[in-house]
């Protein structure tokens, strides 16, 4: 669905590809607005402890109020690192699962089994198996019973109008699924709803999803 957008997209538009270049060690925007909010409050101090009196009051409330924006922009930039190192981390898992799970749980432990092989089963069996498993449970008074349907399900495929009325449920600015299409382009896109909707009608008749 993806590329089906991004060609529709590239023929009626066409690409504008930008390289981004980003040096090594170059702090991004949020890192030089901290470090230029770090600068003024030091300025500021210095012309606090030299200021009038009357003066003082002014300062000290500019001084709270750049020290609130820098306590949101830290977290917000916090965030960000703990995002990106969990990306970082996910990634390197994907990459290679047994290194990735070596290197978190450190080396391989030493030591020596003393117990025999028909001792650790009986452990096991003691600690996991269910004794009285093969019984049948009771009959439970209290349980309620729910009555039988009034009207058989309905199992045919999604009609278009159902799938457009979902869309026009959802909100605009709702995050994208896992193909990265958000609802704001099927609300304004007709023929990519059209196609979204017999991509449904044939997962529904196949009875899996698709590979890809």
């Amino acid at each position: 669905m993806t590329s089906f957008i991004y060609n529709i997209g590239m023929d009626r538009f066409g690409a504008d590809e930008r390289e981004v270049v980003r040096r090594k060690g170059q702090k991004n925007r949020r890192e030089s607005k901290i470090a230029k909010m770090w600068k003024d409050l030091r300025q500021l101090k210095k012309r606090y402890n030299q200021a009038a009196e009357d003066e003082k009051p002014a300062l000290s409330e500019l001084r709270d109020t750049i020290r609130k924006s820098l306590k949101i922009t830290r977290r917000a930039e916090r965030t960000r690192k703990r995002r990106k190192k969990r990306e970082k981390a996910r990634a390197q898992f994907t990459s290679d699962p047994f290194q990735f799970t070596s290197r978190l749980l450190g080396k391989k432990g030493s030591g020596q089994l003393k117990a025999s092989k028909e001792e650790v089963e009986e452990y096991i069996r003691k600690c996991t198996v269910i004794q009285k498993r093969e019984e049948d449970l009771p009959e439970i008074e209290q349980l309620i019973r729910p009555e039988d349907p009034e009207q058989a399900f309905d199992e045919s495929p999604p009609k278009l109008k159902e799938v457009v009325d979902v869309i026009k449920k959802g909100r605009a600015a709702s995050a994208p699924g896992p193909n990265g299409v958000p609802y704001k382009v099927y609300k304004n896109c007709q023929r990519i709803t059209r196609r979204l909707w017999k991509l449904i009608r044939v997962i529904w008749r196949r009875g899996r999803l698709a590979e890809s």
